[in-house]
């Protein structure tokens, strides 16, 4: 039996970096006082912002089949650290799993923390296609159509293993305004997060982090 099942593959780096700051952020002495934890590197999952925008092959039977895998192995909990593939959960057999939905769980941290600012989501186009990030509560905005083109070549390249830092550099400059919120809405953006002082960022790799912690009655290091 596990407490926690991670739907990965989505792209394989950041669900290692996922794992790792769960561990990191677990308060445990021990191994034993660790979440016992499954990770699935799916890498079999069909592009999901090729399947939005593109007619792409559908993600959504591949998901299905890794919840099954994640159910026979007694998940109690899953997470699914894709920003991009939460636009199809409606879609999702869960089978009883808990689902820690990552989008979710970040737009209430921002309602929280900055419902006062403006708040723009960097993510893939097929993020922004699908309106995958919107509240009513919240003053939400998408990067425009040049600085879109933009971040989807930087995802691809750091899922091809570009180097991190220079990504980071690329990516600083299409942060244009220090008092604006910029959420890292694609997982592989938030293996750029570190690089990024100066900017108010809200990872939503790092709210997923807390929140699973926390909801799995573990405690979080501060």
């Amino acid at each position: 039996m596990y407490k926690l099942g991670i739907i990965g593959g989505m792209g394989p780096l950041a669900t290692a970096e996922l794992f790792r700051r769960i561990v990191l952020k677990t308060d445990a002495a021990t191994d034993q006082e660790h979440i016992k934890t499954v990770v699935l590197n799916n890498i079999d999952i069909p592009d999901r912002t090729e399947a939005i925008v593109a007619e792409g092959k559908n993600p959504v039977p591949y998901l299905n089949q890794a919840i099954t895998d994640l159910k026979k192995l007694g998940v109690e909990y899953a997470i699914m650290p894709c920003n991009t593939a939460h636009y199809f959960v409606s879609k999702l057999d869960f089978q009883g799993l808990k689902f820690i939905n990552m989008v979710d769980e970040t737009l209430k941290y921002l309602k929280e923390k900055y419902y006062y600012k403006k708040i723009i989501v960097l993510s893939t186009s097929g993020t922004k296609d699908a309106n995958v990030y919107q509240s009513k509560d919240l003053d939400i905005s998408y990067a425009d159509s040049f600085t879109q083109k933009a971040l989807d070549r930087l995802i691809y390249q750091i899922k091809e293993g570009y180097d991190l830092e220079a990504m980071a550099i690329r990516l600083k400059k299409m942060l244009t305004d220090k008092d604006i919120v910029y959420v890292l809405a694609c997982t592989e953006l938030s293996l750029l997060e570190e690089y990024l002082t100066g900017y108010l960022v809200v990872d939503a790799m790092d709210v997923l982090v807390l929140k699973t912690i926390e909801k799995l009655g573990y405690k979080y290091k501060k």
